[in-house]
């Protein structure tokens, strides 16, 4: 999981849902928490076309007041494919 380039997370495990849709949950480093808006965006993307993916989590272009909390739930909006 990446902020600005940086590592602050890793991917903790992968669930399919019956939708056809994932659930991906996060391993944050608590260290960060404060520094990331609640309304993070989340993008999961790949560095090259055959590399494996990554969390993106992208600030908004006007970020909220609120810090990213313990147990919170993001929803990707881009995945590449």
């Amino acid at each position: 999981v990446k902020w600005h380039g940086a590592q602050v997370g890793s991917v903790e495990s992968i669930e399919a849902l019956p939708d056809g849709r994932a659930s991906i949950r996060l391993a944050m480093d608590p260290s960060y928490l404060g520094i990331i808006p609640s309304d993070v965006r989340v993008d999961i993307a790949s560095s090259t076309v055959f590399g494996s993916k990554y969390v993106e989590l992208v600030p908004p272009a006007e970020p909220s007041t609120q810090a990213l909390r313990a147990s919170q739930v993001l929803t990707a909006d881009h995945v590449t494919v």
